[in-house]
């Protein structure tokens, strides 16, 4: 490579370093607009599916019940019913539907 092409390269690669593109990271874009992550999670139970979506959207649920304390909290963060939500909380408390794990909130 020439003379010319060395320079062109430097140059080249000088503007490229010169404007630095900060993205947040994915708590910080959660924490700013937590229907991001709603979103998230249904674009990757749509392209995982099956089974595999199944397990993934029990564990969330089972992740919102411990953070918001009640099925009807969870069930309107996911767009469930409410029974849908309790079933899916229990079988990733346990690994089976029905089977929950009491946690220390008195669930019958």
């Amino acid at each position: 490579m020439g003379s010319l092409g060395l320079i062109f390269l430097s140059v080249f690669f000088y503007r490229l370093c010169s404007d630095v593109i900060e993205v947040p990271t994915l708590r910080q874009r959660i924490a700013e607009s937590p229907a991001e992550l709603e979103q998230l999670v249904r674009l990757l139970v749509s392209r995982i599916g099956g089974e595999q979506a199944v397990e993934l959207l029990a564990r969330y649920s089972a992740l919102l019940y411990g953070r918001l304390g009640t099925y009807a909290e969870v069930a309107k963060r996911t767009g469930l019913d409410p029974r849908t939500s309790r079933k899916y909380v229990e079988s990733a408390g346990s690994g089976r539907p029905g089977q929950a794990k009491d946690q220390g909130r008195g669930i019958p």
